[in-house]
């Protein structure tokens, strides 16, 4: 598996998982947005947290 995982928690406790292939960048541009927009949803981003698992992995929380 290659990349880093990324769970989206969505308000209705469901989430999506993903790898990304580069989490600096994902990060900075989660910097520069306060919304993001998913099956025609727009969701504004709560916080973003590190999991420390094995693997260490990034969960980002929306409203």
């Amino acid at each position: 598996m290659n990349g880093s995982k990324v769970r989206w928690l969505l308000p209705n406790d469901t989430y999506i998982e993903k790898q990304v292939s580069n989490i600096s960048e994902l990060l900075l541009l989660l910097q520069m947005v306060n919304v993001v927009s998913y099956e025609a949803m727009s969701y504004k981003i709560a916080r973003i947290e590190m999991i420390l698992d094995d693997p260490i992995w990034i969960a980002i929380i929306f409203e």
